[in-house]
């Protein structure tokens, strides 16, 4: 297995044999091939997520400080998994609402609902994609995700809806084909009251779910935290 010619593998592929040779080189108690893999990286590193998900205990045990500084040593996220990045954000939102930082939880609940429009992409679907017809590309449930509820109830709080909107409103016309700027658009209006709307803006996303359109339920799909 070490002997393997990597040079011929995609980049998801040398994630796993990375995984799959520490597991064994574990298991074989190989020091020297254990070591040997120090250096490799892996966007789905086991230590890496563990912290994650450590912070996440942290925080849910009211320890504040620890879950924030377990994140700090995360560095700036460069080359991790776009789930924990999204929970990384997840958490230091979660972090900053708890702790009555109000412009640091906008920072980061912004972060989260800027991510939304790469849910058709590769990054989304290999992990919420349905194994049995993996080209088909799924629901996602975008009128009822926590951080967007959040996104237009600071909105409202900070009265800066109209100015999100034209904002969102400029990027759109410049581009069409812009669905980070259409979703921002569409809570936006959720947040000045004109619901009908961003309604008729999430169905210009093909893959949002919307009353009358068939759902298609993804995978792995669960609120965090």
């Amino acid at each position: 297995m070490n002997e393997l010619d990597r040079a011929k593998l995609t980049s998801s592929e040398k994630e796993l044999w990375l995984r799959l040779a520490r597991e064994a080189a574990i298991r074989l108690g190989d020091r020297t091939w254990i070591e040997s893999l120090k250096e490799e990286t892996d966007s789905f590193e086991s230590a890496m997520i563990y912290r994650v998900l450590l912070a996440s205990g942290e925080m849910e045990k009211g320890n504040f400080q620890e879950a924030s500084e377990i994140l700090d040593k995360l560095g700036d996220l460069e080359g991790i998994n776009e789930r924990e990045k999204r929970r990384v954000y997840a958490i230091r939102a979660r972090l900053a609402q708890l702790n009555g930082e109000t412009p640091r939880e906008r920072e980061f609940v912004e972060k989260l609902v800027d991510h939304l429009h790469y849910w058709p992409t590769e990054n989304c679907q290999s992990c919420h994609n349905i194994p049995s017809d993996p080209k088909v590309i799924t629901s996602m449930p975008i009128q009822r995700l926590w951080f967007g509820e959040r996104f237009v109830e600071l909105m409202k709080e900070q009265k800066d809806a109209e100015k999100v909107k034209v904002a969102s409103e400029k990027e759109l016309a410049a581009d069409a084909s812009d669905d980070r700027a259409r979703i921002r658009l569409a809570y936006a209006n959720l947040a000045l009251g004109d619901s009908s709307k961003a309604e008729k803006l999430f169905r210009e996303l093909p893959w949002a779910q919307v009353e009358g359109r068939d759902t298609k339920k993804p995978r792995m799909m669960t609120t965090f935290p």
